[in-house]
């Protein structure tokens, strides 16, 4: 068993846990015993949220200041405040709020985000968990904390070295060809996603649409889950519904009319906006069954 240290981080921010890791938006967190355990910058991470703050469990071996590493990744200099400021504009965006109040957006590794969306196409949360964990499992290095075991994300190159077939036989179906077709530019150099940080958002997510696989939803999802455009706004099932609904939005609108409707109404901080609705609409939606998140 790996030697393990128990670490306080105040959280002066809002932070909701639960649902900000819960919410559809990363696939590798796990809840068990009352800590969630996942893999930050490769390393195996648990968390609890206590009064002080986060109680974190790292391995000795944590490379980093797991302190900034946290910060970054749960976006803490967003001011969410301000942001609720700004989107509550309707009395069910409100409860939305108030009910999940503190659930932030993520800054989650560019590549690992891309990979699980690619493989959200035509599919549903359990799915993509269990994509995501099959692709770590099989090419991963493993990782220990206490009696948890998980295991780093593979790389591109691995991706790449293992072939279409290989990813199919770990049940990504029509997906595969297109995560190995992403991981060919991330090898070759043809695409760093971390540049994309500095682009423009029509610019970056016209860089993302010319990788097969990838529309104009997963594009949003990936610059919005890891690459800081909170204007992205991915309009799914739930997101249309609501935008109907809620504010009276045309239906049928294409992807990016019903987009430029979300602007309309949130304004910079849209992509902060749909997610609380999308993860109240899906919630009150499921009825005791699983959707599809497309």
């Amino acid at each position: 068993m790996a030697v393990s240290q128990s670490i306080t981080i105040p959280t002066p921010k809002i932070l909701n846990l639960a649902d900000t890791l819960e919410c559809g938006q990363a696939f590798r967190w796990r809840l068990s015993n009352g800590r969630y355990y996942g893999v930050i910058q490769g390393n195996l991470v648990s968390l609890r949220q206590i009064t002080e703050g986060l109680e974190v469990r790292i391995s000795d071996s944590f490379m980093g200041n797991i302190e900034s590493v946290l910060h970054s990744y749960f976006r803490f200099d967003d001011d969410l405040d301000g942001i609720y400021s700004c989107i509550d504009s309707h009395p069910s965006m409100h409860e939305a709020i108030s009910r999940y109040r503190g659930m932030r957006l993520l800054r989650q590794d560019p590549w690992e985000c891309l990979v699980s969306f690619i493989c959200s196409a035509n599919s549903n949360v359990p799915r993509i968990s269990a994509s995501m964990n099959s692709l770590a499992q099989y090419f991963g290095d493993r990782l220990e904390l206490d009696d948890y075991i998980d295991y780093s994300f593979p790389t591109a190159a691995q991706i790449v070295n293992a072939g279409e077939d290989t990813l199919r036989t770990l049940k990504l179906g029509f997906r595969a060809k297109y995560v190995v077709q992403a991981a060919k530019r991330v090898e070759n150099g043809q695409l760093i996603l971390e540049s994309l940080r500095n682009l423009s958002y029509q610019d970056s997510k016209q860089v993302l649409m010319s990788i097969p696989g990838i529309g104009d939803k997963i594009a949003d999802c990936i610059l919005l889950f890891s690459l800081d455009k909170l204007e992205a706004c991915p309009i799914d099932r739930w997101v249309r519904r609501g935008l109907e609904e809620w504010y009276l939005i045309e239906a049928k609108l294409n992807y990016n009319a019903a987009r430029l409707s979300a602007l309309s109404v949130w304004g910079a901080n849209a992509g902060y906006a749909q997610q609380y609705m999308f993860h109240h609409k899906r919630l009150l939606g499921q009825s005791g069954r699983v959707d599809l998140i497309m």
